[in-house]
């Protein structure tokens, strides 16, 4: 059994209006392969996907509407995650040699890949300051996951959360102010104590301070919408697709 993931895409419901069916949805990709993420440009008409189409995990982009995938690098070796810089000329990724994880940088019409970091730790999960000149990520650094940023053109890390509990999954506001991130570092009544309950959304200044929750349900992977004035997310409780302000405050399905 092949296990098989597309994209599709549903408008978002005003404020008041019943969430998005299925009859409204559009597919946006035919493959017949395991798309498992993917990142866009704020103007949604680039994707770039990693997908195993062609029997390996690689990198490919799809320019809306009508376009044909073009597949960005040849190398022979694993290639997921993919995050797109704000105008789309780059793409930062993570690659999986000899069982490791390490991030790369490579142009968005294929050429040499950069390395980004020296570091022989686990990394992943990349996300573009808007300005261009900084990536965050998680890293394994100090022997747990937590945000660190490092200089888009290389250089050394600095590490934005310090906990005991898992921090990953970042994504950079578009003012360029905060970066989200998920983690199980505060319980709540329902799921446990501190650094034991489940995923949460937070919100940190990009330049470093305070972590804020932003939801309580139980969360997966958060976006920031093109604004800046709202996150989109998806949750383990129904695996839909949910909203809530970035300043916090009731979730919208």
């Amino acid at each position: 059994v092949r296990m098989v993931g597309e994209v599709w895409r549903v408008p978002i419901p005003k404020s008041g209006a019943p969430p998005a069916t299925w009859e409204d949805a559009q597919q946006v990709t035919f493959d017949q392969a395991k798309i498992e993420s993917m990142d866009m440009t704020p103007d949604g008409k680039k994707f770039v996907l990693d997908t195993d189409r062609g029997g390996q995990r690689n990198l490919w982009t799809l320019t809306m509407p009508g376009g044909e995938m073009q597949k960005v690098i040849t190398e022979k070796m694993v290639k997921l995650l993919p995050a797109l810089s704000s105008y789309g000329q780059e793409i930062a990724y993570t690659s999986i040699i000899g069982g490791e994880r390490r991030i790369w940088v490579v142009p968005v019409g294929g050429g040499p890949s950069r390395r980004l970091t020296k570091q022989e730790v686990y990394e992943a999960y990349t996300t573009w300051s808007p300005d261009r000149q900084e990536i965050a990520f998680h890293s394994g650094e100090v022997g747990k996951y937590d945000i660190w940023i490092v200089p888009a053109q290389g250089g050394t890390p600095r590490q934005l959360t310090v906990h005991p509990a898992t921090d990953w999954w970042a994504d950079w506001s578009p003012d360029g102010k905060w970066i989200l991130f998920s983690s199980n570092r505060r319980g709540n009544s329902i799921y446990g104590g501190p650094a034991t309950g489940n995923l949460r959304l937070w919100k940190i200044p990009a330049a470093g301070g305070k972590p804020e929750p932003l939801t309580d349900i139980y969360v997966m992977q958060g976006n920031w919408s093109p604004d800046g004035k709202k996150v989109y997310y998806t949750t383990y409780r129904d695996n839909n697709i949910w909203e809530v302000s970035a300043e916090g405050g009731d979730e919208r399905q």
